[in-house]
C-alpha cells in the first residue's frame, strides 16, 4: 500500500489506517515535525519501519535522536533516487540503511562547544511541560502557534537527546533549569 500525507498528523492517521511496512519521512513538514511522528509512530505501530529523509543531514544532532527513536534509514534529501531504493529495499528486509556520509557525523564525538543549555523560551516551555499542559494549552498561555511550541520542543528533545516528554522534564529538573 501506498499514501502520501501534506503533514505530521495526517502521516501518523495514514500510516496507522494503512499499516505500510516502511515509511519514508520527512524531518521538516507542517504540523508535527518528524522528530515528533516518529516518536509516536514507534510507540503506535512499531511493526512500521521508517526511513526518514532530511535537509538537516548534515546535522549530526538530528540523526543521534532519530536513531534513538528506532528509525531505520537515515538519508540526505540530496541522495540519488537509486540510493533511496536501497534504503527502501534494505530497511523491508528487516536492516538499517545510514548514508554514507551520515554514518561518519553519527560517530563523530558530539558537537565541541555547542551549547545544550535551552534558551529561555525553551526554559519557559519546559516549565509548562512540567506543569503536564499539553501543546495547545502552552500555545495559548504563551500567545503562540501550537506549532511553534512542537518546534521548540523538537529542538529541545534533539539538544538534550531526550525521546520522551517525561526524559525532558526529568532532564531539565536534574539540571536545575526548572524552578
Amino acid at each position: 500500500m501506498a499514501g502520501e500525507a501534506a503533514d505530521g498528523d495526517e502521516t501518523i492517521r495514514l500510516v496507522q489506517q494503512l499499516r505500510p511496512d516502511v515509511l519514508v519521512l520527512d524531518v521538516s513538514m507542517p504540523g508535527r515535525d518528524g522528530i515528533a511522528v516518529a516518536r509516536e509512530l514507534h510507540e503506535r505501530c512499531p511493526e512500521t519501519k521508517i526511513v526518514v529523509l532530511t535537509g538537516h543531514g548534515d546535522n549530526p544532532r538530528y540523526a543521534r535522536a532519530l536513531l534513538r527513536l528506532g528509525v531505520h534509514g537515515y538519508l540526505a534529501k540530496t541522495v540519488a533516487a537509486r540510493e533511496l531504493v536501497a534504503a527502501i529495499r534494505s530497511v523491508a528486509a528487516g536492516g538499517r540503511y545510514l548514508e554514507p556520509t551520515i554514518v561518519g557525523l553519527v560517530r563523530a564525538p558530539a558537537d565541541a562547544g555547542a551549547s545544550d543549555r535551552p534558551t529561555a523560551r525553551e526554559i519557559e516551555i519546559l516549565g509548562l511541560v512540567a506543569e503536564g499542559l499539553r501543546n495547545r494549552d502552552i500555545a495559548r498561555r504563551l500567545a503562540m502557534s501550537e506549532r511553534t511550541v512542537e518546534f521548540h520542543l523538537g529542538n529541545l528533545f534533539v539538544k538534550l537527546s531526550v525521546s520522551s516528554r517525561t526524559e525532558l522534564v526529568l532532564h531539565a529538573q536534574q539540571q536545575s533549569w526548572l524552578a
